[in-house]
């Protein structure tokens, strides 16, 4: 998460889980293959693999999910998450506390909106689960 930053937690670990829609990762398939092993030294054995598989990445779309605990503060660079310029987009948020989210790279004048309600560039977000919409 390179599009992550200055982020500030609380006196606890801090945990970020965030993922960039609009920079899909590709698919990954795993397989588990198991095998005995005959003869065996001394003794007959098994035999676990496992190999992954990419596959093509889901749709592209203008969505970051965040989810923040024991998290105060922290910055989302939007270019850098893979928006466009002037493209809209929506942050959906669930934080186990107060937090402040700072967009960056978003130019000043662009509307945000905090559940519908208009806010800056810095948010701040009360515990539980939002949606900040730009554009």
């Amino acid at each position: 998460m390179w599009w992550v930053s200055s982020l500030v937690g609380t006196s606890r670990i801090a945990e970020v889980d965030a993922q960039s829609l609009a920079l899909p990762d590709p698919s990954v398939t795993t397989d588990l293959h198991g095998s005995l092993l005959f003869p065996g030294d001394p003794t007959p054995g098994l035999v676990a693999t496992q190999s992954w598989s990419l596959g093509p990445p889901p749709a592209r779309s203008p969505v970051i999910d965040v989810r923040l605990r024991a998290v105060t503060s922290l910055t989302i660079d939007i270019r850098r998450a893979g928006f466009a310029p002037g493209e809209a987009g929506t942050v959906q948020v669930a934080t186990d506390g107060a937090t402040t989210l700072a967009l960056d790279s978003l130019p000043s004048g662009t509307p945000v909106r905090l559940d519908g309600v208009p806010v800056g560039l810095v948010v701040d977000i009360s515990k539980g689960q939002h949606v900040i919409t730009f554009g």
